[in-house]
């Protein structure tokens, strides 16, 4: 007995339940992005990390030795004191023809131009530069360095700033 009460046959009851989860769902993302993109986004810099920062000097001038063709040298070679990784002409070349390779290493204290410190550690992670710029040429390596690697990296570039002259 059913008395008053009209069945829906199922396929219309899929429906309904269909149609009303699209709206619920819909109502909860435009929800979301109105208090996303309302609120300032308060993403901390890897930079503002004190340890991520000493653990990136190290990864740097130890470990995939950046300051090598990116600091310039006096004429005995050694590093010139307050440059580190200001940029500078390499002091080396292929011993073979290599119409690709790069004379000179670009600044990177402070950043790479132009670059955040996602965009740096992307690249160090993939080896990909970022905003569609060509590959790096050589001699300058397609990086593979794991995400707190790459992190500490660009930590310790984006710490430096305006701290080198």
């Amino acid at each position: 007995m059913t008395g008053n009460r009209r069945i829906l046959p199922m396929k219309t009851y899929r429906s309904i339940v269909i149609a009303a989860s699209v709206v619920v769902l819909s109502t909860i993302g435009i929800v979301a992005f109105a208090e996303s993109s309302s609120q300032p986004t308060n993403k901390k810099h890897f930079s503002e990390n004190p340890q991520l920062v000493k653990r990136g000097e190290y990864m740097v001038h130890n470990v995939v030795l950046c300051i090598d063709c990116h600091s310039p040298r006096g004429e005995r070679g050694e590093f010139i004191e307050g440059r580190h990784l200001t940029g500078s002409v390499l002091g080396f070349a292929p011993s073979v023809p290599m119409p690709a390779w790069a004379p000179a290493a670009p600044p990177i204290a402070g950043m790479p131009a132009g670059w955040s410190e996602d965009a740096l550690v992307q690249f160090l992670r993939t080896g990909e530069r970022p905003y569609n710029l060509p590959s790096v040429r050589p001699p300058m390596p397609p990086y593979r360095l794991n995400q707190a690697d790459a992190e500490a990296v660009a930590a310790y570039l984006h710490a430096l700033g305006n701290s080198v002259q």
